[in-house]
């Protein structure tokens, strides 16, 4: 099904959002193609609010057109490799054992680490399956019984235009991280409401960290999926755990965080956020520029369907090797 246009409130009324809204999703769509992972987006704004939250949001929403994770990656694992395994909503800690086939179906035997018990997960399953130590440390008693999201399924499926929420909702993908100030980010991403408006005419509420998915702004970090991160531009470095879970696209929402941090966005495609009125962002438009000069000359080309909206300004050069 379509995807609804988002709305806002304004005043008592929901409002739907202006056309620069949809560019930054644009952006977001197309950042995480095969042929902009080693590329730089720059994108000049009056103002950095929501500019990251979107560009995130068309992230996520185009990810979930790729290949589910989990085939490729599980095969020729090591014995004792640390796995993540979706059950009854929950990420729970596995480790692999070996690869069998039992009955009709190949697959794989895996050990809880709470318990010791040993599972076996047949091929079909495994896109519930993704790489990495991630999950609860200890058994939970609500593993038969799927909880009731606290997130209305309506507004997320509209605003993806989605009929089956699956490939959002198992395993974990870290498609996008954004790196900037997580106070602002969580007030844009958990507090501000927004909304979609059915053909009825009622209107499904919600946030985007609804449809993202935050890792660090989880209800339960070790037990929920997640397909973004949020890290503060203040840190010294990059954790490399993140960097190890290759995601498609790293955004920097303010000046510190692209000079700080932007030769360590690598393996993917680099969204560096401009705000015109923030501190610093003189001495990081003049060094972008400087880095586009030199880059100028190996362009992708345009890449997205529309231009940009009035006042916003964008550039995109390929990284240097």
């Amino acid at each position: 099904m379509p995807a609804l246009p988002l709305m806002s409130k304004r005043g008592t009324e929901w409002e739907r959002l202006p056309d620069w809204a949809d560019f930054f999703r644009v952006i977001g769509r197309c950042s995480i193609k095969e042929e902009l992972r080693d590329a730089t987006i720059g994108v000049l704004v009056p103002t950095r609010a929501f500019v990251a939250a979107f560009v995130a949001l068309g992230a996520v929403e185009a990810s979930l057109a790729l290949p589910p994770t989990g085939f490729r990656e599980l095969e020729g694992l090591a014995p004792g490799a640390k796995l993540s395994v979706t059950q009854a909503g929950k990420q729970i800690k596995y480790t692999f054992k070996r690869y069998a086939t039992e009955g009709r179906w190949r697959g794989m035997w895996l050990v809880n680490e709470a318990t010791g018990q040993d599972y076996f997960s047949p091929e079909p399953q495994w896109v519930k399956i993704t790489l990495g130590d991630h999950g609860l440390e200890k058994p939970v008693k609500t593993l038969m019984e799927k909880p009731v999201p606290d997130w209305d399924e309506k507004f997320v499926k509209a605003a993806l235009g989605a009929d089956d929420l699956g490939p959002l909702l198992l395993g974990n993908r870290l498609v996008a991280v954004i790196v900037g100030s997580k106070v602002e980010l969580s007030r844009e991403l958990e507090s501000e409401l927004f909304a979609v408006k059915s053909a009825s005419g009622s209107h499904a509420e919600g946030h985007l960290e609804d449809i993202i998915r935050t890792r660090s702004f989880a209800n339960n970090v070790q037990a929920d999926s997640f397909r973004t991160e949020v890290l503060s531009a203040r840190h010294p470095t990059l954790a490399q755990g993140i960097r190890d879970m290759n995601p498609r696209v790293f955004i920097s929402d303010n000046p510190t965080a692209f000079l700080r941090h932007r030769d360590a966005m690598t393996g993917g495609c680099r969204v560096a956020i401009f705000d015109l009125t923030a501190r610093d962002a003189s001495q990081t438009i003049r060094e972008f520029d400087h880095e586009y000069t030199a880059r100028s000359s190996d362009e992708p080309g345009w890449p997205f369907d529309e231009d940009p909206p009035p006042g916003v300004s964008v550039s995109i050069f390929r990284n240097p090797e």
